[in-house]
């Protein structure tokens, strides 16, 4: 029985034990975790072909946009982090896409909207996935997109076995996919969520992964399959031009990072929201956390905070930094961390106000793959809300993002829709390096804002309270979300069972509104791997999606 604050023969009330539901997975040589058997079980077959973290990367991508097509697509986004175990370097690539150039408040008004559409043609941003997975392998890997994408062909023409978590969207999504006709005729069956086991095929999808295969990605971007997303645009009142299509999507700035517990924690750059993750440890590096019990107000109350301090930082000060200068130095400084802990141990409940740009309901999957030598990738990618605009390109069957729908509509705000600005991101991912530079854990979680939560929930519970990677991803979570609660916004903690009930009971009485969710009712899915002293690699991936981890042994 573990229990934290560590591990103990008996476990107080104000305690949690963590008992596990899965054995952490341990190999030696490589090893793939992700939010699918099938995702995990391609990377792991490019492994012992004698592929390298970046070409599993690949193919762990390209099949997860078809076991997940709630969640991904090639019509979305993608970002990562790299480690390169020569050079103990951390890199990043990230698919920051713009809308339209056509596409701005003034037009939109003019249609009568009020506020970012969430579907339709409207909301799609030009997709940047093709362009990461290309430059991944270019910087990275030791073959051609061409080389790892026959995997997602069989599977799309042949078909897969649908999971749960799939038929789940297909049912609280049904009315989204009912009003779209394409989406609808690819993923029901007679106008019905498919049942769990049944085969789901995408033909067209596997004739268009052909193309690509034969053509490379230029066909997406400036040829035929390009040629049919304007068509498909233009016919369903979309502004997509050529011009839109041919923008280089790719960045590769210098990640960030924090020194954290004597480790150094990576995260993406803005646009992507990485640096709030940091913010949030910037600001729990000022605490004790690992004298505070895991399950404890205390705890509780110094993490919400956390977040809800960080989390206004980004909703108004934030956006493309090749329009606003982003005040990272101040929120990853010391002063900004020490002037945040005051607020939270002088305050039963920080309250910041109104965070505009909160998408708790955002979905997106994410994995992580190291390789023998010591390589490494920590992957996300996403086409936004589930089943993103809900509109599938005719004829190939490709199910466009809705990203563009996070942009704020106030155009004096730093995430403004304006032409060729690059949206606040959701997507980040994560990597831990020792004092040494050696690379000791890389993990993710999709969830939308819930990313940089559950982010940083999982760090804590790595480097706060030493859990080993599945019982870090496995810990119940919260959720912290600004809601309309009986006319008023006011912030909702979301919490699942397994807290202590005096803790929940604690909370209340300082302020905090709270709703439970059953044990693991939350969304997330985490994927850790650790990497110890003796170079065992350590996987954890979470219940709360149809994942797994796969190892590899020398």
């Amino acid at each position: 029985m573990n229990c934290y604050r560590h591990t103990a023969s008996t476990c107080p009330s104000s305690l949690v034990d963590m008992r596990k539901h899965r054995s952490t997975v341990m190999g030696t040589a490589g090893m793939c975790a992700s939010g699918h058997p099938l995702i995990s079980a391609a990377g792991i077959k490019v492994l012992d072909q004698g592929g390298n973290a970046a070409d599993a990367a690949i193919a762990m991508a390209l099949v997860s946009t078809i076991v997940l097509p709630d969640m991904v697509s090639i019509g979305g986004d993608a970002f990562l982090l790299h480690y390169n175990h020569v050079t103990q370097r951390v890199t990043a690539i990230q698919g920051n896409s713009s809308a339209p150039k056509g596409l701005t408040i003034d037009y939109l008004k003019t249609q009568g909207c009020q506020r970012m559409p969430y579907e339709g043609m409207w909301s799609v941003s030009v997709p940047s996935c093709l362009q990461v997975y290309q430059e991944c392998l270019k910087r990275y890997g030791t073959g051609k997109l061409s080389d790892f994408i026959d995997e997602a062909i069989t599977l799309a023409e042949s078909g897969f076995p649908v999971g749960s978590r799939v038929v789940h969207h297909m049912h609280t999504d049904l009315k989204k996919l009912q009003s779209h006709s394409g989406t609808g005729s690819l993923y029901l069956k007679d106008g019905k969520p498919y049942q769990e086991g049944e085969l789901l095929k995408n033909p067209d999808l596997a004739k268009t992964y052909q193309k690509i295969k034969e053509q490379g990605i230029e066909c997406f971007y400036q040829g035929e399959i390009a040629d049919q997303i304007i068509q498909y645009s233009n016919k369903h009142g979309g502004l997509f031009t050529k011009e839109d299509l041919k923008q280089n999507l790719v960045q590769t700035p210098d990640p960030l990072f924090l020194e954290y517990r004597n480790k150094r924690l990576w995260q993406m750059a803005p646009p992507s929201v990485g640096f709030v993750h940091l913010a949030e440890m910037n600001i729990l590096g000022q605490f004790d956390m690992s004298a505070m019990d895991w399950g404890s107000s205390e705890r509780l109350h110094t993490m919400i905070s956390a977040k809800r301090l960080a989390f206004y930082q980004r909703s108004h000060y934030f956006g493309d930094p090749d329009y606003h200068q982003n005040p990272l130095s101040e929120v990853l400084g010391s002063a900004f961390a020490q002037a945040s802990a005051k607020k939270i141990r002088a305050s039963k409940q920080i309250d910041p106000e109104d965070d505009p740009l909160l998408h708790q309901d955002a979905h997106t999957t994410s994995f992580v793959v190291i390789d023998h030598s010591g390589d490494a990738v920590s992957f996300i990618h996403s086409i936004a809300g589930t089943w993103g605009s809900g509109e599938v390109v005719d004829y190939t069957g490709i199910l466009l993002n809705n990203r563009a729908s996070t942009y704020s509509f106030d155009p004096n705000h730093p995430n403004a829709l304006l032409p060729g600005h690059k949206m606040l991101h959701t997507l980040n991912a994560w990597m831990i390096t020792d004092s040494q530079n050696h690379l000791y854990a890389l993990g993710n979680t999709p969830g939308g804002d819930n990313q940089p939560q559950w982010n940083m929930q999982v760090v804590s519970n790595l480097l706060d309270y030493g859990m080993d990677p599945q019982t870090a991803v496995e810990a119940m979570k919260w959720s912290d979300h600004r809601l309309k609660v009986k006319d008023r916004y006011q912030h909702v903690v979301f919490m699942e069972r397994g807290f202590p009930r005096e803790s929940i009971q604690a909370l209340k009485q300082s302020g905090y509104q709270i709703k439970m969710k059953d044990a693991y009712g939350l969304t997330g899915a985490s994927q850790v791997i650790v990497i110890d002293e003796n170079q065992v690699r350590k996987g954890g991936s979470d219940p709360r999606a149809d994942g797994c981890v796969i190892a590899q042994v020398k």
